[in-house]
């Protein structure tokens, strides 16, 4: 089986946490892994095999994205049909999956007698509404939602990754799969994990300093938690989103008084797992979100996780079976009470909740199991390809 793979690899080091980007790589390993012949088309240039941690079976074709002088609009059209063009030149595929984005969503579109899975992480206008009052943003957003709905109109194959999309895109024309987005097995590999000390616990928060991940709730609600667990600590994985630097840099400045807290920046999978490896606690705080990649990450090595109640998070966790819920107004209160009660809680009573969340992970994100779900999709969608041709 040939597969296409469209979207956008790594293209710095302060790329490596970005769910999309991660989520391609471990996506076009598994597959590769399966043996399947992967060939991935990504919109930038990118870290290269080894840096970017791609199986070295999996092609990479690199498309030039136009520069940000061009309009929105203009931008997101002309990288599509490079797009397009580039995947047209490597000839037949059994194949294509695009996960979504302006410019890959409209490529998507245009590419329709390649009956491309469009792979759905977030719907766009929901999760991204901007904060402030910069024009330019505001415009990418506007322009960015209308490409959206019309990327979406347009595909007839969609793959969801989470059940609060599938819900969202079921309309009776479009045809939802869900296939969740693949753990690599060295996450599986740390569980059950070295005993923590319960008396210095490791706090982790991993994700796009962006306002709507929440971390500005964690390091306020960190006062609080800090006076409770003298020995804790919180370490802080990721970087400002474009725009988002003063955010990063206020939250910076608030919590240069606070204790025990260690910003590490954006690090590759090696030092993820490491991280992981040693943590007690995820905390997700976020205010808008869909599946988030690094929440199956913590349940596959078996870190207990803290979230808001927002997108897919609850069916991640159970409704609370499998992981802690916040429930209630989040606020850096909600978030400090939360996390102490956790905390506080025996580890053997926090058990049953680990053990459940990496059951649930080795059933969903396994990459062998996500594998074979996608491999089944694309022969379906092949099937579908080949009898149209025929009747054609």
């Amino acid at each position: 089986m040939r597969v296409a793979i469209i979207s956008r690899l790594p293209g710095t080091d302060r790329e490596h946490n970005s769910g999309l980007f991660r989520t391609t790589v471990d996506q076009a390993n598994v597959l590769a892994k399966s043996g399947v012949d992967v060939t991935v088309l990504s919109l930038q240039t990118g870290l290269g095999h080894v840096a970017a941690g791609l199986d070295p079976r999996v092609k990479v074709v690199y498309v030039s994205r136009p520069g940000r002088a061009l309009k929105h609009l203009t931008l997101f059209l002309v990288a599509a049909g490079r797009l397009t063009m580039a995947l047209r030149k490597l000839g037949e595929f059994d194949g294509v999956i695009v996960h979504a984005t302006p410019e890959t969503g409209l490529a998507a579109a245009l590419l329709q007698r390649y009956r491309p899975l469009l792979m759905v992480h977030g719907i766009y206008r929901r999760e991204t509404r901007p904060t402030g009052s910069s024009a330019w943003r505001w415009a990418l957003w506007a322009v960015s939602s209308v490409v959206e709905k019309f990327y979406l109109w347009r595909c007839r194959f969609v793959l969801a990754t989470s059940e609060d999309i599938e819900r969202l895109l079921q309309n009776g024309r479009t045809h939802v799969t869900r296939i969740t987005n693949p753990v690599p097995d060295e996450y599986f590999d740390l569980y059950p994990g070295p005993d923590r000390d319960p008396l210095a616990p490791v706090v982790v928060h991993i994700g796009a300093t962006v306002p709507r991940k929440g971390l500005d709730l964690l390091v306020e609600a960190w006062s609080e938690v800090a006076a409770r667990f003298p020995g804790a600590t919180l370490s802080i994985v990721g970087q400002p989103g474009p725009g988002d630097e003063g955010y990063y840099q206020s939250l910076r400045k608030r919590a240069a008084d606070l204790p025990q807290i260690h910003w590490l920046g954006p690090i590759d999978d090696r030092a993820l797992v490491a991280l992981l490896s040693t943590a007690t606690v995820l905390v997700h705080p976020s205010r808008a979100d869909t599946a988030p990649l690094v929440i199956a990450q913590a349940q596959a090595a078996g870190v207990t996780v803290l979230a808001s109640r927002v997108g897919a998070i609850p069916d991640m966790l159970d409704e609370g079976r499998a992981g802690y819920l916040i429930d209630g107004p989040l606020t850096a209160a909600s978030v400090a009470s939360e996390l102490i009660e956790v905390l506080s809680t025996p580890p053997e009573h926090r058990e049953p909740i680990r053990v459940r969340a990496r059951d649930l992970a080795e059933d969903r994100f396994r990459g062998s199991s996500v594998a074979r779900s996608l491999i089944a999709v694309l022969s379906k969608s092949n099937t579908s390809k080949s009898k149209g041709s025929e009747a054609r």
